[in-house]
This record gives structure tokens, C-alpha cells and sequence, in this order.
């Protein structure tokens, strides 16, 4: 059994479990013995590295009279593509939105920018719906 809810609440600075569960469903505790060399941890030297996720820990136990084994994954995002994607442009259209503020009332400008910065975060919403992974449980931060 392999479980895996996606909590996106915090995207891009989440982090995940991943919980992958070993056993029998037609054999109770008294007829099969499961085993495995690490009690405590997975063995991570075979693993190689993401280019999206870090992997934290990984804790294992034994459940039920040795009858199923858990093992859960922590992983993190990497986050510096979507701190250089998505929130140092959000924060450069927030300040660019508020320098038409700054311009004088006269200035026939001050529609132009407007209109500019509106049409470039409306571009960005778009961008932002691609890259955000797709969850119905919660809405991730950067979207409320």
C-alpha cells in the first residue's frame, strides 16, 4: 500500500510524507514474519538525488508482530526555481502596481502602467495555475 496526500498549503517551502506500507492482506501476524536489515532507518546510499526534491529522512518500523513494515519518506522542495519564477516576480509587479501612485495625476502615463502591470499579472496568474501542483484538499498560500 502506498500513501501519499499532497499538502501544498506551504508551496513552494512544503515538505511531504510518503508512506509505503509491506504485508500480507491474506495472512495474519501468527503465519508470516517479515524482516528486514535496518530497524530504525531506509538506506539511502543507492538513492540518487532529485533535481526537485530533498529527501529528509526516511524512519522504518515494524508493525503488528513484525506482520507489516512502514517505511515513510520526508521530502522537501527545492526551492530555488520557484523563488526565482514566481515570488521575485509577484514581488516586483506588487511594487511596480504601486508606483503608479507615485506618478503625477496629469501624467498620461499613469493608464498605461496601469494597464501594463494588470495585463502582466493577469499573464502570471496563468503561469502560476501551470506550475502549481494540482490538489483539491487545500489551497497552497500563494494562491489565497
Amino acid at each position: 500500500m502506498f500513501l501519499f496526500l499532497t499538502d501544498v498549503e506551504f508551496f513552494p517551502f512544503d515538505e511531504q510524507v510518503c508512506t509505503l506500507v509491506f504485508g500480507s492482506w491474506t495472512y495474519n501476524e501468527n503465519e508470516i514474519k517479515l524482516e528486514f536489515e535496518q530497524a530504525e532507518w531506509v538506506d539511502l546510499s543507492e538513492y540518487s538525488a532529485s533535481s526537485i526534491w530533498d529527501v529528509m529522512d526516511a524512519p522504518a518500523s515494524l508493525v503488528n508482530k513484525r506482520s507489516r513494515i512502514e517505511f515513510q519518506v520526508r521530502i522537501r522542495r527545492k526551492t530555488l526555481f520557484y523563488t526565482v519564477v514566481l515570488i521575485i516576480p509577484t514581488v516586483l509587479m506588487a511594487f511596480l502596481s504601486m508606483a503608479v501612485f507615485f506618478l503625477p495625476t496629469d501624467s498620461g502615463e499613469k493608464m498605461t502602467l496601469t494597464i501594463s502591470v494588470l495585463l502582466s499579472i493577469v499573464v502570471f496568474l496563468l503561469l502560476v495555475s501551470k506550475i502549481l501542483p494540482p490538489t483539491s484538499s487545500t489551497i497552497p498560500l500563494m494562491a489565497k
